[in-house]
């Protein structure tokens, strides 16, 4: 009974915690919400899958500009070999909705695979190369800005020589 009343004050500490992190510290918040998730299972006897995920990673990916969610499905899947929607889930406590829509996001970059079965696991396809449809987007859309920016500098040098 003392163990279930220290993991209740416990998670009630880092309900407060979460509710004063600012919104700029996306890891801290990240982990916040696992750990509570984590007591909330062991509160309710239910298993806790055990999924690891790299925070270098994950710190990066939103340096980067890259949305919390997406950054977060990515380390999981980066650091596992593959996962399950449904595990992520579990153990980020992301609605399980969100996580497909992540899911979706990295599958249409060509960044994840899915193996379909009776349960659908994903996975990252090249994981030594992980990021490089990406990285190809990025540099076409970076090309196509550069000929705008060309265009609007003949435009106005035009107007300011006449």
């Amino acid at each position: 009974m003392q163990l279930k009343y220290e993991k209740e004050t416990h998670k009630k500490y880092l309900q407060k915690q979460l509710k004063k992190t600012n919104d700029e510290d996306e890891i801290t918040k990240l982990y916040l919400k696992t750990c509570i998730n984590i007591i909330d299972k062991e509160l309710n006897g239910k298993e806790i899958p055990i999924i690891q995920y790299d925070k270098l990673i994950l710190s990066k990916l939103l340096e980067l500009g890259f949305d919390e969610i997406n950054s977060l499905v990515f380390a999981y899947l980066f650091e596992n070999d593959s996962v399950q929607a449904g595990k992520l889930n579990e153990v980020s406590g992301i609605d399980r909705g969100k996580i497909y829509r992540s899911l979706d996001w990295w599958i249409e970059r060509n960044v994840v695979g899915k193996v379909s079965g009776s349960i659908t696991e994903f996975y990252i396809l090249d994981k030594q190369n992980p990021l490089q449809f990406i990285i190809e987007d990025k540099k076409l859309t970076i090309l196509s800005l550069e000929k705008f920016h060309e265009s609007l500098i003949t435009i106005t040098t035009k107007g300011v020589s006449q």
